[in-house]
């Protein structure tokens, strides 16, 4: 129903085309997705993960979208191809930042299936993910922004520490949270600590593979507030 209220509300003021149709539909597509990982997390593939990530920031798409609309000029496609890219860094930051707490509320989290299925090599490939994305983001950049925009783009994400070296090459970097190798004891310790857990972070002068011994407790037996 809300659906097709906000279709009728686009098309009435001329800002429905099949673009903005398409990004609704996607928008669909995520939380028919999103709800399917999260009731059988066991069975999330990496590539259904990867494309739930895609999907997830339909509703920045649409935006664009209709703004492009509201000013009467038409799509510029560089630009729409490069805030993609941006989009995905930032959904991708988001997700590592919040993986504790996502797995606390059994929510989609992408780092959650690279867990699930490459458990503390989780790290590693989530890193090897990110630097493609990274690949494409620089490479759709150059095509997008003019030198001043540029210089306005990378300000502005240095404000914000965001998203990686490549979108802030300052301060921008990727921490990854110490894996959850049994999701359930982390919930278990969250209601230990009244709901609340600090975020832990693999060392970035750790090991291929390695876990630190006292934040491995997150996937170990038994674990307390104190262990934390």
């Amino acid at each position: 129903r809300a659906f097709g209220a906000l279709v009728t509300f686009l098309e009435d003021r001329g800002l429905l085309d099949a673009r903005v149709r398409q990004q609704l539909e996607n928008g669909l597509e995520y939380w028919a997705l999103e709800r399917r990982l999260c009731s059988a997390p066991e069975m999330a593939t990496i590539h259904e993960a990867q494309m739930a990530l895609r999907l997830k920031s339909f509703d920045y798409r649409v935006l664009h979208l209709v703004l492009y609309k509201l000013r009467g000029v038409p799509y510029d496609e560089p630009v729409l191809a490069f805030m993609r890219e941006a989009e995905l860094l930032v959904e991708i930051e988001d997700d590592l930042k919040d993986y504790h707490k996502d797995v606390v509320k059994n929510s989609f989290n992408i780092y959650r299936t690279y867990v699930r299925v490459h458990g503390e090599r989780a790290p590693d490939e989530m890193a090897a993910f990110i630097a493609n994305v990274e690949s494409s983001y620089l490479a759709q950049r150059r095509d997008a922004l003019d030198a001043d925009r540029l210089a306005q783009h990378i300000e502005r994400n240095e404000e914000q520490r965001s998203a990686g070296p490549a979108m802030a090459p300052a301060s921008g970097k990727w921490e990854f949270p110490v894996p959850a190798l049994d999701e359930e004891r982390l919930r278990q310790l969250s209601r230990a600590c009244g709901g609340t857990l600090p975020v832990l972070f693999v060392p970035q002068t750790l090991h291929q593979g390695a876990l630190p011994g006292a934040l491995a407790q997150i996937g170990a037996s038994n674990p307390s507030c104190q262990d934390l």
